[in-house]
């Protein structure tokens, strides 16, 4: 597998500085998000819990967004039938390793300006990773909103059909 270079900075690559201006001028426009960047980042990253990644915008030394993964297991009870097929499993109710997708935010003064579609796009390449690595069989994530859902599924993921805000991606 060749070298991949990625947009975003770990967040525990960035500079104090860099991670105080980030925080004083971010608001996505979800409270939680918002939160989960001021008060919980660092300490889940340095434990880590989750591994952060932000996109900056250089020259006014903002962050554009982020999104935060940790790995887990995912049990194949959740998934279609169609996809237990392709991965020519017949009734599956085990569990198999992903990667999940914690938290993604864009800035409201960045958003719908295409910035989402390149961390989908970053967050893929890092599963691809990781299954050649230790072995990742899906993205997964939560959806916070139905508009987080109906993003979610423009780029791809399904909807588990017990619980559709419970979102997967074949890697």
């Amino acid at each position: 597998m060749q070298k991949v270079e990625f947009l975003t900075t770990a967040f525990s690559d960035l500079t104090e500085q860099q991670i105080v201006q980030g925080r004083q001028f971010f608001d996505c426009g979800e409270l939680s998000l918002n939160h989960y960047l001021q008060n919980v980042m660092r300490g889940h990253d340095s434990k880590g819990i989750t591994k952060s990644f932000i996109l900056l915008d250089e020259i006014q030394s903002h962050f554009v967004g982020y999104y935060s993964l940790t790995h887990c297991s995912f049990n194949l009870g959740q998934v279609s039938l169609d996809v237990l097929k392709n991965l020519k499993l017949k009734n599956a109710k085990f569990d198999v390793p992903a990667l999940r997708l914690s938290r993604l935010a864009i800035d409201l003064k960045y958003q719908s300006k295409g910035y989402g579609r390149l961390l989908i796009a970053e967050i893929y390449q890092r599963a691809l990773l990781s299954k050649a690595n230790a072995g990742c069989v899906f993205i997964v994530v939560d959806a916070l909103s139905e508009s987080a859902r109906a993003f979610y599924l423009s780029y791809g993921f399904e909807s588990s059909p017990e619980n559709p805000m419970l979102l997967y991606m074949s890697v």
